[in-house]
């Protein structure tokens, strides 16, 4: 379980940003609005119109954004819905660059 890392409020901004589309961010504890499960994730299907003041996602800070999808956003992650399930997922570049902790 992770800590929500970013206080947006107080002028903290994300190193990798949500407001992207295709950001693969953790996903929430159930019932808690303050911790991430490293044991779940999402991809996120920004589109601008989506978007706050200077075009950023309101959930910005909110999730932990560990990466991008690179490739098949239009072939298979626009055809993802609410439940499915990615049973796997590669790195392929920047794994060198990976902190634990």
């Amino acid at each position: 379980m992770y800590r929500s890392p970013l206080d947006i409020r107080g002028n903290e901004f994300p190193v990798l940003p949500l407001s992207i589309r295709g950001a693969v961010a953790m996903g929430r504890v159930p019932d808690s609005d303050q911790f991430l499960s490293g044991e779940e994730f999402f991809v996120y299907k920004f589109s601008p119109e989506q978007g706050g003041l200077a075009g950023l996602a309101f959930d910005e800070g909110a999730f932990s954004v560990f990466g991008y999808v690179v490739e098949g956003m239009e072939t298979v992650i626009s055809k993802l819905e609410s439940g499915d399930k990615i049973v796997c997922a590669r790195i392929v570049s920047g794994e060198s660059r990976l902190k634990n902790g």
